[in-house]
């Protein structure tokens, strides 16, 4: 069994084989080994975790994002959120939350049943995709290949799709300046293509997803919405996509991040927010809290009470909004 995913080599294998760079560089029972070792020999590093806290978030301004009570289809209850500039905000949940319907109502892909959206602390309506790019939204989609890419095309049509009005010139494109673009965002990913004009589809997985995280930086947003953005890719990619994703955040933007794989999240959010039936029922790391995979687990599966951990995130994100006076 040849997998990338660690955790069921280590929940189903008796034996594991680590290969790295066309060399063995570990082999040991499953009883001998725990996920770090394994992610080490995989990477020859470690993944960092962090406690929340170590960036100050500034919240005397008005967020760049903010939900109010918004419902999605299918969902009873409502959402209230908002993310500051330099922030990471996860949502986490079981399958069947609401953690991508919310992502798409935000973007106008399934408007929302009720509520409102606010950009920079105004109130505005996105009813479809082009709206929510020109706030400066951008959006990698839960499925890369049905929703991300247009496989058939090239790395740099892929890559410059939204923007590829930016080097139009009296109705011709500037060749020159587009593939200069292109190529720069191919360095910064470190996506691993023969070049510009290789089909997409040819890619792996992992440079797949590099070229659907590029594209949503091209357009130069200031909110980035990521659903799944590292799903069935290799662990080294992970580590690239996210360390672009922190370094985006850290530049002054805001993310708002779905994702099935806590441990990622425990590294790389602010906060985290724990959806139940369409509802935020927890929120983990707010007030320099340390954020822990194991606390989101408890969260997720129903750990305390659900109705008083969403009234408190509820208290916390009013008083926040009349501290910005909003």
């Amino acid at each position: 069994y040849i997998s990338h995913h660690l955790q069921d080599l280590l929940r189903i294998s008796d034996q594991v084989t680590v290969l790295r760079d066309g060399r063995r560089v570990l082999s040991a029972g499953i009883a001998e080994i725990a996920l770090p070792e394994l992610i080490r020999a995989r990477l020859g590093t470690t993944l960092k975790s962090r406690a929340a806290g170590e960036r100050a978030v500034d919240r005397k301004a008005p967020p760049l994002l903010e939900v109010r009570d918004v419902a999605v289809r299918g969902h009873d209850g409502a959402v209230s959120l908002a993310v500051w500039p330099g922030e990471v905000v996860g949502i986490a949940g079981l399958l069947g939350s609401g953690r991508t319907e919310l992502i798409r109502a935000i973007y106008g892909i399934d408007p929302p049943e009720r509520g409102e959206i606010a950009v920079r602390g105004r109130r505005v309506v996105v009813r479809e995709p082009a709206a929510a790019l020109a706030l400066g939204m951008a959006l990698v989609p839960e499925d890369r290949r049905s929703q991300g890419l247009v496989l058939e095309h090239t790395v740099e049509e892929n890559l410059l799709l939204p923007v590829w009005r930016r080097f139009a010139r009296w109705g011709l494109i500037d060749d020159e300046r587009a593939a200069a673009t292109a190529d720069g965002y191919v360095q910064n990913l470190n996506v691993k293509t023969s070049g510009l004009g290789q089909i997409v589809k040819f890619l792996s997985g992992g440079n797949q997803q590099k070229v659907v995280v590029g594209k949503g930086l091209a357009s130069d947003p200031t909110i980035l919405l990521l659903d799944e953005p590292t799903f069935g890719v290799d662990i080294r990619s992970k580590q690239e996509i996210m360390g672009k994703v922190r370094a985006f955040a850290d530049a002054g933007n805001a993310v708002l991040f779905v994702d099935s794989e806590l441990e990622q999240m425990a590294a790389v959010c602010d906060r985290v927010l724990v959806l139940e039936r369409g509802r935020i029922v927890a929120e983990i790391g707010d007030g320099g809290r340390e954020i822990g995979a194991g606390a989101l687990h408890a969260a997720i599966h129903g750990a305390g009470s659900g109705a008083a951990l969403g009234a408190d995130h509820g208290a916390a994100l009013g008083a926040a909004r009349e501290g910005v006076g909003a």
